[in-house]
């Protein structure tokens, strides 16, 4: 495929920094990459959905009773599991919200 710029006395995109390939190969191949980066992310995490509404990333073991809390300190939500007056942690979760909004959360089946 011909590229409009090339060749023409005012080229928007001089031919020595023009890409080489079409750009339906390029947006493929960003796709791919893309598609590749989104299995490496929910690879071992579930997609979770909370009583509020909020869709997140949590560990694979999650259950439906578990609960969701930001620990002081912590910089991430993490999973925990109520195990008789303790809980259990299960593993770090990520949640697109208010970092100021929610402590503690139950999750939807």
């Amino acid at each position: 495929m011909k590229h409009p710029w090339r060749g023409k006395e005012n080229n928007v995109v001089p031919s020595s920094i023009a890409p080489s390939e079409p750009i339906s190969t390029r947006v493929r191949e960003f796709g791919n990459d893309l598609l590749t980066a989104l299995q490496s992310a929910m690879q071992f995490r579930k997609l979770l959905i909370s009583t509020n509404g909020y869709i997140g990333l949590g560990p694979i073991r999650i259950l439906p009773k578990d609960l969701i809390c930001v620990l002081f300190g912590c910089s991430v939500p993490v999973v925990v599991r109520p195990k008789g007056k303790l809980h259990v942690l299960i593993g770090v979760s990520m949640y697109k919200m208010s970092s100021s909004y929610l402590l503690l959360t139950n999750l939807l089946n």
